[in-house]
């Protein structure tokens, strides 16, 4: 599929922002923008990887947290998601996208140039651009903290592996 492209998998776990052609499986599901929208194509895929996206897929998915970490694509695409020109603030919601791009940008360079820090470089820019999600929503400290609680204890507690310890679920620790 040509660029640019979305990739996220089945399980809502791993998601990815391609700028070159691709082919993938079923257990991918892909977004695809047009060339004019990539800085957009960046900006929605910075909010599917963000806790904002899961504690909304969290509450209207049809079997995560109840069966198995699965998202279906139709559920991806209910999330609410509004272009920074219909922003209450549209200057500082381009102002975000544009921040976000810029990770983005810098973050391809980075990943290609350096394979050993990968990952400890891909989440620093999640990090970051998790923050940001978190401003173009104007997410008020109140309603972060619920995001954070889903994302950071129920989600890992919810379906824990067969084997999994109790030590290593959050909700019993």
């Amino acid at each position: 599929y040509k660029p640019p492209h979305i990739l996220v998998n089945q399980g809502y776990t791993k998601f990815a922002y391609v700028d070159f052609p691709v082919v993938f499986q079923s257990a991918i599901q892909g977004i695809h923008g047009r060339t004019e929208d990539k800085s957009l194509t960046m900006l929605l895929t910075a909010l599917l990887a963000s806790p904002v996206a899961q504690y909304f897929l969290i509450h209207s998915g049809s079997s995560w947290l109840i069966e198995r970490e699965k998202i279906l694509e139709i559920e991806i695409l209910q999330l609410p998601f509004f272009l920074p020109d219909d922003h209450p603030n549209p200057s500082q919601a381009n102002c975000i996208k544009n921040r976000i791009n810029t990770i983005f940008s810098e973050l391809l360079i980075n990943v290609k140039n350096s394979i050993f820090s990968r990952v400890e470089t891909i989440d620093r820019a999640k990090e970051v651009i998790s923050e940001m999600i978190f401003e173009y929503y104007e997410i008020d400290e109140y309603e972060r903290i619920l995001i954070e609680d889903t994302c950071k204890l129920w989600i890992p507690s919810a379906t824990p592996g067969r084997n999994t310890p109790i030590s290593k679920i959050p909700a019993l620790r």
